[in-house]
């Protein structure tokens, strides 16, 4: 019962990859200008379950993309509290969950814009999609877990962690600096080379 049970959840796990894969051949194929933001690990090899893709798209090439998750069977979600964000969502046949949540014209946070588009022309593809760079991923993961999360999910440390050893201090420190201001930014990043995430004073920022 367990094997059967094993069997059935990675085949609807299957289905729902499948599902975006043929979401994001479709963008690319179409020089849709985005790229996925973070948790998208899934589509990779990772055991993780599969989430909502947190994706940025240029503001010019939006409707173009709506069109696609339309003709593709989405539904697009009643406008909530943003007017940047755009979620779409669809049921496979095995009623599991495909969602895309979209922020237009770069990322923010309550609407208040802390990336513009130019992360766009950084992107890096991996595999058949394409995401931030080492750089820019390692300034979100920090700006979205300080402003939108109020804490560092495991996860998001551990990816941190590992991504500290290579990515350019110097850069990374000057985009942080536009978001958190000169000390703040020197003080959360020499926490997260420490790995002291519980040193980082939310309040503060």
């Amino acid at each position: 019962y367990l094997e059967n049970n094993k069997i059935m959840e990675q085949n609807e796990k299957t289905n729902q990859i499948k599902l975006i894969k043929d979401v994001l051949t479709e963008l690319d194929c179409s020089n849709i200008n985005y790229c996925l933001l973070r948790n998208y690990e899934f589509l990779i090899g990772d055991p993780m379950p599969v989430e909502s893709l947190d994706t940025t798209v240029a503001k010019k090439d939006f409707p173009r993309m709506k069109e696609i998750l339309l003709k593709k069977g989405f539904t697009q979600r009643k406008q909530q509290f943003s007017l940047v964000h755009k979620a779409f969502f669809k049921l496979t046949s095995e009623l599991q969950l495909v969602s895309f949540d979209i922020q237009v014209g770069g990322i923010h946070w309550n609407d208040l814009r802390y990336f513009n588009e130019v992360i766009l022309t950084r992107k890096v593809k991996k595999d058949y999609f394409y995401v931030l760079s080492q750089n820019d991923f390692f300034v979100m993961l920090i700006a979205h877990s300080i402003l939108g999360k109020r804490k560092f999910k495991l996860r998001y440390q551990q990816q941190l962690l590992e991504e500290v050893k290579t990515i350019d201090p110097k850069d990374v420190l000057g985009e942080l600096e536009k978001i958190f201001g000169t000390e703040n930014a020197q003080n959360v990043f020499r926490n997260v080379e420490l790995n002291k995430f519980e040193a980082i004073k939310y309040q503060r920022l």
